[in-house]
């Protein structure tokens, strides 16, 4: 059995030794460094997330830029065209 499974017993009896001690602390600290690294991978996809996110919306923001450009353009293209007409 290693230490985390042996961490996991419940250990309610009077005469434990110190290396049963020090079996029972390493495999609790190991059992807690799983975890946090359960929840470091989870933060790690979240950041990952969030970059990409924070891409797309950089690229949809040029866009919108860029079309709304375009659009003032085409309209003083034809504001020029209907004062033409009427000439």
């Amino acid at each position: 059995m290693d230490e985390r499974e042996a961490s996991k017993r419940d250990w309610n009896c009077d005469d434990s030794s110190a290396v049963m001690q020090s079996e029972i602390d390493g495999g609790s600290l190991q059992r807690i460094a799983d975890a946090v690294e359960a929840m470091a991978q989870y933060h790690v996809h979240l950041i990952r997330d969030l970059e990409e996110y924070k891409g797309k919306y950089r690229v949809e923001q040029a866009r919108c830029v860029r079309l709304l450009r375009s659009n003032a353009g085409l309209r003083g293209v034809i504001t020029k065209m209907k004062g033409e007409r009427e000439k």
